[in-house]
């Protein structure tokens, strides 16, 4: 092709860019103070529903027993047992009957609890001259997720834009912030559409470029500018979902904050 070097790259960086839009949405959250019970002595509380207080809470990992919350009297609660408890460092609750405790960072009409998942990739391994080299060393991620919960015995709502729709819900009954949701699941439907023409046009280039070869420059010419305008549009529209996104933070902040933030 006549400009296969441009075409190249312009295909690698348009490949990478489409790609990282389909990875799973990064996790967001604004806090307005700590997450700990005001005014609360350090306790544990367990699954019978007695609350223990103790002027320390340490959480205890035998490397071949179960874990353990030790008490400052020296006795100790099964964190299997445990529903919430509270210490030095934060205050930590179950959100449902099977999931693990997590560490509450914001305390509010709508509570904001943490989870940080951590992951291994292994490493990647290649043959070099007949002999086996590593050519992607193992590497450990983290990833933070953030869990909304309304009220003792609410549903918790990961906080993602495609929650849109029950996140809406734990704000309905205060108006601003609904008039926000409503505006952020409208937008972002129509940001959907568009993204799906980018791909489109990005992908009709893609092919037209492949299929042609070189046999004609007309081609070729509308094959690059389809990618090219693709990827340019579709990195607008990128900006465009963040500053969406942002509505649906704004409704959250003015809901625990009940008024206006700007």
């Amino acid at each position: 092709m006549r400009f296969s070097a441009g075409s190249v790259m312009l295909g690698m960086m348009a490949i990478l860019f489409f790609s990282s839009c389909n990875k799973h949405y990064k996790q967001f959250t604004r806090t307005f103070g700590g997450g700990k019970e005001d005014n609360a002595q350090n306790f544990v509380v367990t699954r019978e529903g007695k609350k223990v207080e103790s002027e320390e809470v340490k959480e205890k990992a035998p490397l071949f027993s179960k874990s353990v919350l030790k008490l400052d009297d020296g006795s100790k609660i099964p964190v299997r047992n445990v529903v919430a408890y509270q210490n030095n460092e934060g205050y930590y609750a179950r959100l449902n009957d099977k999931g693990g405790l997590l560490k509450r960072v914001h305390k509010g009409k709508i509570d904001y609890y943490e989870k940080i998942v951590t992951t291994y990739e292994q490493p990647q391994y290649r043959s070099f001259n007949g002999s086996q080299g590593i050519s992607s060393p193992g590497r450990t991620r983290s990833s933070t997720y953030y869990y909304l919960k309304k009220g003792v015995n609410g549903d918790p709502v990961l906080l993602k834009p495609s929650n849109g729709s029950r996140i809406y819900d734990l704000v309905a009954d205060y108006a601003p912030s609904a008039e926000l949701m409503d505006k952020f699941v409208s937008k972002r439907r129509q940001l959907r559409v568009i993204s799906y023409v980018n791909w489109a046009a990005f992908t009709g280039g893609f092919v037209l470029a492949v299929t042609t070869k070189g046999s004609n420059p007309g081609r070729e010419n509308l094959a690059g500018g389809l990618m090219l305008g693709g990827m340019l549009s579709g990195i607008v529209n990128l900006t465009r979902k963040a500053k969406n996104n942002n509505r649906m933070l704004d409704a959250l902040t003015e809901y625990n904050l009940q008024q206006k933030i700007k």
